[in-house]
């Protein structure tokens, strides 16, 4: 496709979805428009009762797929933006960024605790019954598919293989923009000092 002054005034933005079983992007020019549209399903591991797992590499490797699908004969220079929205998923990457096994077995490519995986029932009811004043930030109560339940779980549970070892522990749209930027900026640092800011007094 020839660059050229024409194309150079359309302007288009990718939005990405990684949603539980499939990853989807769409392509969307300046006024709006959906131009086109890709999916890549995704491998999902059970590996006992209420534990639900899934691979970053798999993840991230379906983004790369279905956008370079969508922005197929777009020159590079038209495309202004790009988005990630995603599952509440935990992604648990080791010191030097590569993924750390959230599973009995060992397996490191498995290193995603999804956010409809309940094997933290019992960290979520005890974090609750603290009624600590943080609690109000989520409403009042933590849900099991919080990432914090799930985070004590990997410590009592995992803690010489997964928890000693881990270097970052990312929510699955901070990991998406992490690979994209190379910035450990979290999204939820801003939103709580925002909510602070409305009440300097919490």
């Amino acid at each position: 496709v020839r660059y050229n002054d024409k194309q150079e005034t359309q302007k288009y933005y990718v939005g990405i979805d990684v949603g539980t079983a499939s990853v989807r992007a769409a392509l969307v020019d300046q006024f709006g428009v959906v131009v086109a549209q890709a999916e890549q399903v995704l491998q999902i591991w059970e590996p006992q009762t209420d534990h639900y797992e899934q691979s970053s590499n798999d993840i991230w490797n379906a983004c790369c797929t279905v956008t370079k699908k969508v922005v197929q004969g777009i020159h590079t220079g038209q495309v202004r933006g790009i988005g990630f929205d995603a599952t509440c998923s935990l992604v648990v990457l080791d010191k030097d960024f590569c993924p750390l096994a959230v599973n009995v077995d060992g397996v490191n490519n498995r290193n995603v605790v999804m956010w409809m995986d309940h094997r933290a029932v019992s960290q979520v009811d005890r974090i609750n019954r603290t009624n600590h004043a943080v609690l109000k930030f989520v409403g009042g109560v933590m849900s099991v598919e919080m990432q914090p339940p799930k985070l004590l779980w990997l410590k009592e549970n995992l803690r010489d293989v997964c928890w000693d070892q881990a270097g970052h522990f990312f929510d699955l749209p901070d990991f998406l923009s992490w690979k994209a930027t190379g910035a450990t900026t979290r999204y939820i640092s801003f939103f709580l000092s925002h909510i602070q800011s409305k009440n300097p007094s919490s």
